[in-house]
C-alpha cells in the first residue's frame, strides 16, 4: 500500500510545481534551439497537450519530460545551444537499423 504522505494545499502546490519545472524546461528548451537558428519539432506528450487543450481542456495530462525531433545534421549545433543553456547531453544509443 502507498503511504500518503501529502494532502491538500501542500499536495497540488507539488503538482503545480512539477507541471511549471515541465514548462519551463519547455521554454528553456525552444528559446535555446530559436536562438541557434535551428529548426526543431516539438513531439510526445508536450505535443499532444497542446492538441487537447484545444479540443478538451478537461483531458490535459501532464509528462515529465520534452520531446523533440531535429534534423541529424543540426544534432551537434543544438547539444552546444542546450549546453548553453544548462543542459546535459548524454549519448544514446538508437535501436532502430540503419541509424
Amino acid at each position: 500500500m502507498v503511504q500518503v504522505r501529502y494532502t491538500g494545499d501542500e499536495l497540488w502546490q507539488r503538482i503545480e510545481r512539477a507541471v511549471e519545472h515541465v514548462k519551463d524546461r519547455l521554454a528553456r528548451v525552444t528559446a535555446a534551439l530559436d536562438g541557434a537558428g535551428i529548426p526543431y519539432a516539438v513531439v510526445g506528450g508536450n505535443a499532444v497537450q497542446l492538441w487537447v487543450a484545444q479540443v478538451d481542456e478537461s483531458a490535459v495530462r501532464n509528462t515529465r519530460d520534452v520531446d523533440i525531433v531535429l534534423n541529424r545534421p543540426d544534432l551537434a549545433r543544438a547539444i552546444a545551444a542546450l549546453q548553453g543553456r544548462g543542459f546535459i547531453f548524454r549519448q544514446l544509443i538508437s535501436c532502430r537499423r540503419g541509424v
